[in-house]
């Protein structure tokens, strides 16, 4: 497999997934920095890669990295909701996720300005929906 191949890229993002779900942020961003760098120049317009950099951002929330995570989360939720209608119905989970890294960083920074947005941003998503099959 050569180091700039999609497939990589996806099974770096399962397991970029799993680390960060392990708490493990420092892994998790070596990972999904390296598949981010291969979605970005393989599939720049594709949703994996904005799924990508809201990973990323949660990444650096969780390493208490708040200025780096605003960005990656912003962006990656907006590049999310562009191309919603290219993302699969069994991952449309990924948008209101998306939106709860964002509240999870505004909270933690206590922007409550910030946070009342993208809690009303959260509310246009219906609750209790399936988990989505990982990414990849």
């Amino acid at each position: 497999m050569k180091p700039d191949d999609p497939n990589l890229a996806r099974t770096l993002a399962g397991l970029g997934e799993s680390l960060l779900v392990a708490r493990k942020f420092p892994e998790a961003e070596t990972v999904l920095r390296e598949c981010l760098t291969i979605r970005e120049k393989k599939l720049p317009d594709d949703w994996r890669t904005f799924q990508t950099k809201s990973l990323l951002g949660a990444v650096a929330v969780g390493r208490k990295q708040f200025e780096a995570a605003a960005p990656l989360l912003v962006g990656g939720y907006e590049g999310l909701r562009a191309r919603a209608d290219k993302i699969p119905g069994s991952q449309k989970a990924l948008l209101p996720d998306a939106v709860d890294r964002l509240i999870e960083l505004y909270t933690a920074t206590n922007q409550p300005t910030e946070l009342a947005r993208w809690r009303t941003e959260r509310a246009k998503y219906p609750t209790g929906a399936p988990p989505p099959r990982p990414v990849r």
